[in-house]
């Protein structure tokens, strides 16, 4: 099959920028800003504001306590893997990461009725051998292409490992629910509620754990400290968007499998800003990554796929009624365009809804066992 490179190249924009989001909460590290809750805060704001763009349909019947669970998921994903920097490794969290895939793998079946075959296998485990190379490329002597770098591990390293696994799920929880709800609805939808919770558990929390006083402390005194701190924001609301739309392409997995470049992102723009060069086992990791996520694309993808939003679709509610008088009246989300009325067609896909708890069921007109389709 052909690969689809315009996903894969989606893939890897949005690793860049979760690789971006690095070097912003290093200069706020380095200037005694360390509050990861707060610091989300604003870019849940901004995915917020999207509010208005977000279009009337069946995600609007989901009650907000669901919204609020899938925000408590999200921003505690993004605390506990901050929080296991504390206590272990950054080895053992680029190697800890790797667990969101088969969790993304096992909830995609559960949930999204995903269909996985021998080459999505044969891609996630290239994509763990770079993986596992990046990590050897810190360890390894130079002489043998590495960098000969040791890290320390601290008392709690256990807790450290825990906390990064506990992240790692959380992370494939979120992006599962986020895959299945954005197939249903335009990306505008999902990141304005999503949003709207995120802010919400956010800012509770950083006032609990007294966050805000660091941001009023440092921010006003420190100009770079501030810039960064807005960077952050932008890059981080940004990686959201462009999430946002990769899953309507491709599936939860391919999304995780994708950001495992990110560790090799942030080490070329170390290179090219502050002229640290990675060593050549680097390179090497980077291309076996690469090679799975491209050998991963090469199959038809598991779950559903939706085009790409246009500035005239939108989410409609339709009856299509069966041709028979017996048959159940259906309700389906179609992707419509305002001119093409006409040509509406019922969807045949299962229902993906997590949020609203609909699981893996099937209509009764539904083919017993559809294609899989990302």
């Amino acid at each position: 099959m052909t690969v689809p490179w315009k996903t894969v190249a989606f893939g890897q924009l949005c690793s860049f920028l979760t690789a971006l989001t690095g070097p912003s909460s290093a200069a706020m590290a380095a200037r005694g800003l360390v509050a990861p809750t707060a610091q989300n805060a604003p870019a849940y704001a901004l995915m917020a504001a999207l509010w208005p763009a977000a279009t009337k349909n069946t995600l609007d019947e989901v009650p907000a306590f669901k919204w609020l669970l899938l925000g408590l998921v999200d921003v505690e994903a993004n605390t506990l893997v901050v929080l296991a920097y504390k206590y272990t490794t950054l080895t053992s969290i680029a190697l800890l990461d790797c667990f969101a895939i088969p969790c993304c793998m096992v909830l995609s079946v559960a949930f999204l009725d995903a269909k996985y075959d021998k080459v999505h296998a044969a891609g996630a485990l290239v994509c763990f051998l770079g993986i596992g190379l990046t990590v050897l490329s810190d360890i390894v002597p130079p002489a043998y292409g590495g960098r000969g770098h040791h890290e320390l591990a601290s008392n709690n390293m256990a807790l450290g490992d825990v906390l990064a696994l506990a992240g790692s799920a959380l992370y494939a929880a979120t992006n599962v629910a986020q895959e299945a709800t954005v197939k249903r609805a335009n990306p505008a939808t999902l990141l304005s509620r999503l949003g709207v919770a995120g802010l919400f558990v956010s800012t509770i929390q950083a006032a609990i754990l007294g966050e805000f006083r660091i941001l009023e402390a440092i921010l006003p005194t420190s100009t770079i400290a501030a810039l960064a701190f807005v960077g952050y924001a932008i890059t981080l609301a940004s990686f959201y968007l462009a999430a946002s739309h990769f899953f309507r392409i491709a599936d939860a997995a391919a999304f995780n499998l994708s950001l495992l470049t990110s560790d090799v992102w942030a080490v070329l723009y170390t290179a090219l800003v502050f002229r640290q060069f990675p060593p050549p086992l680097y390179f090497v990791a980077f291309a076996c990554t690469a090679t799975g996520v491209v050998i991963y694309h090469s199959s038809p993808p598991p779950t559903e796929v939706r085009p790409s939003f246009s500035s005239s679709s939108f989410l409609r509610r339709r009856r299509v009624a069966s041709s028979s008088a017996s048959s159940p009246t259906r309700i389906d989300p179609l992707l419509d365009d305002d001119d093409d009325d006409e040509h509406d067609v019922p969807a045949t896909t299962p229902d993906t809804n997590l949020l609203k708890g609909g699981g893996r069921r099937r209509e009764s007109g539904s083919p017993g066992n559809p294609e899989p389709q990302p």
